[in-house]
């Protein structure tokens, strides 16, 4: 029995109590919650101090405004439910006003099938850019 006291003591111990409980959330959540919803290119990313910086590029808006936003943050840790993105990556965002991010939002990579039509509005709006530059 001691044993078992011990094992369970050093358990709970030994766990981050402070570690991010959220799942990714919907898009039809992450539509109606975002105060900006975006396609972009992920190009760069560095750790500074608690966040990571996000560098991205061809800012395609689906909700939200302001100007376009060239660099996102998130938390750097996994108990502050930061988001992992991969460099180079195209993604479609569910941000804050400031461009904040995190893992309890519904940002995911351009070809998740979760995302359905936003997909292809995404790339209608950078294949748009695309002809209109070769003009």
């Amino acid at each position: 029995m001691k044993a078992w006291v011990f094992a369970a003591l050093a358990f709970f111990l030994c766990t981050d109590v402070r570690a991010c409980m959220c799942i990714t959330g919907s898009v039809e959540a992450g539509l109606a919650n975002a105060e900006r919803v975006f396609g972009a290119f992920v190009v760069g990313a560095r750790v500074k101090g608690d966040s990571v910086e996000i560098d991205i590029t061809g800012y395609a808006s689906i909700k939200g405004e302001g100007r376009a936003l060239k660099k996102l943050t998130t938390p750097s840790s996994s108990s502050g439910c930061g988001f992992q993105v991969s460099v180079p990556e195209r993604y479609v965002f569910f941000a804050t006003k400031d461009g904040a991010i995190d893992r309890c939002g519904a940002t995911r990579v351009l070809g998740d099938p979760d995302l359905g039509v936003l997909t292809s509005k995404v790339i209608r709006m950078w294949d748009s850019r695309d002809r209109a530059d070769d003009d």
